[in-house]
């Protein structure tokens, strides 16, 4: 995803942004990564819960042991496309599915490129 695009600039990027500028003191910039108003990022954050909600629920089936895990990937591919964090959620359940660690290590290194790396280490 671009840096640049409508969803990094008033979605989850600016939330996340913001986040790591408080904890370092940064509260001006901070404020200024959220200045749009709320009508205009509502769209944004819902898009991203919806992604990640389909994508948990796509991993939870595969963890669970569901026999409609394999329907419940394929159907989040199709509603994840274009996120990558929910993409490699995906992608890291299939792979879990499929018992493929080549598969499970690129889901890891997509999450810490996408400066997520409570997602790619275990406790």
């Amino acid at each position: 995803m671009s840096i640049s695009s409508p969803r990094y600039t008033y979605g989850y990027g600016a939330v996340f942004d913001a986040l790591r500028m408080l904890h370092f003191g940064q509260a001006r910039e901070a404020l200024e990564r959220l200045a749009p108003e709320l009508g205009d990022v509502w769209r944004w954050v819902t898009w991203i819960w919806l992604h990640w909600y389909v994508a948990l629920r796509a991993e939870a089936a595969v963890l669970a042991g569901s026999p409609d895990a394999n329907r419940r990937l394929t159907e989040a591919r199709t509603v994840v496309a274009g996120n990558p964090v929910a993409s490699a959620i995906v992608e890291r359940a299939d792979a879990l599915l499929h018992n493929d660690e080549k598969r499970l290590l690129a889901a890891a290194d997509t999450f810490d490129g996408a400066d997520c790396p409570y997602q790619s280490r275990g406790p």
